[in-house]
């Protein structure tokens, strides 16, 4: 294994804290006995899903960021332009 590959650790750590603040504050809202519709509650729970599933994307490009390489950022954005399904 080379020495100068560090395994991602920040970017975990980024994406596990995203997510469960997310799952938190959901379950916190849930709990909480609000005057509000269920339907209300599922499209809250909806948005979360929304904004959580966007939780690797932030945590690659915060670690990319922090990484201090020069449009390491750029970079990794427009090989992900390029993709074909």
């Amino acid at each position: 294994m080379n020495a100068e590959i560090k395994f991602p650790y920040r970017y975990f750590i980024l994406i596990f804290m995203w997510l469960w603040s997310l799952w938190i504050i959901y379950i916190l809202l849930s709990k909480l006995n609000l005057p509000v519709s269920s339907k209300f509650m599922e499209s809250i729970k909806m948005l979360f899903l929304s904004i959580g599933a966007l939780g690797p994307l932030m945590g690659a490009i915060s670690s990319l960021r922090q990484s201090g390489e020069h449009g390491a950022v750029k970079s990794f954005l427009n090989s992900q332009e390029h993709l074909r399904y």
